[in-house]
């Protein structure tokens, strides 16, 4: 903690200004999911859950966005976290030649929006049998994210020191045997926080989804926009909360794997 002194006051117009431009809007969409009919102003007699019931219940491009986005996330984050550590580790443990220029090439999306990342995954492979499935979204989340992954996977890596591996290197333990024995499990914490990381990612993704999915592969943002433009606000506000709290859960995860201490506190 610091004593601001007399800057306390300027502290807490710098809270005031995040609660009114980040949760603000938030809140403004809750009251707006609970309104049968949205007029500009709260109104009492309007209160009603049917609009959490529609997308809950009802509305089938709802439920298809949920449950596909939650398939993408949930299997693409596990192979994004495979790819990843493995080339931390090629990168980091091995003596192979080339593996200098991995991280530089791993590093090219961060330079391709992902709209146009999009739109090229949908030219090289619209005549594939993956093309028009949730395979063709998810592997396009992973290419746009390798970088995030990977830094992350480098991290993690780089955190152990050599000597233990290579120690049991010296005691007769193959390469693979080292690195399962020793480096993963000690890591094993931190994939974790990125294989949630990365779950969140996926899940809020909206540019690649625009230019790859068909009618039955819509995702959460997808089905967010073509809620928006079919029902009334407070559908379309109802379906937005849910999808924040499912990604503020899997925030709080990430804090409680990666601080447990601090989140114990």
């Amino acid at each position: 903690r610091v004593d601001l002194g007399r800057w306390r006051w300027a502290g807490v117009a710098a809270n005031g200004a995040y609660l009114v431009f980040v949760i603000g809007p938030f809140l403004a969409l809750l009251l707006v999911s609970f309104q049968d009919a949205w007029t500009g102003g709260l109104a009492w007699s309007r209160l009603t859950f049917a609009n959490y019931h529609k997308v809950i219940f009802v509305d089938a491009i709802a439920h298809r966005g949920l449950i596909n986005s939650i398939f993408i996330s949930t299997i693409g984050a596990t192979v994004a976290v495979a790819i990843c550590m493995l080339l931390a580790l090629v990168i980091h443990r091995t003596r192979l030649p080339g593996r200098e220029g991995l991280a530089p090439l791993a590093m090219v999306p961060v330079t391709v929006p992902g709209i146009v990342l999009g739109l090229g995954f949908l030219i090289a492979l619209i005549a594939t049998p993956i093309y028009g499935t949730l395979w063709i979204i998810m592997i396009a989340y992973i290419v746009h994210y390798l970088p995030t992954g990977l830094r992350n996977g480098e991290s993690l890596v780089q955190s152990v020191s050599r000597e233990l591996d290579e120690s049991a290197r010296m005691s007769g333990a193959s390469w693979w045997r080292a690195m399962a024995s020793i480096v993963m499990p000690l890591v094993a914490p931190g994939m974790i926080s990125m294989w949630l990381l990365l779950f969140v990612t996926y899940i809020r993704e909206v540019s690649s989804s625009m230019m790859l999915f068909t009618y039955g592969t819509e995702t959460v943002s997808i089905a967010l926009i073509q809620i928006m433009e079919y029902e009334p606000y407070g559908v379309s506000g109802a379906f937005g909360v849910l999808q924040t709290v499912l990604v503020l859960v899997c925030v709080a995860f990430i804090r409680q794997v990666s601080n447990p201490r601090q989140s114990n506190a």
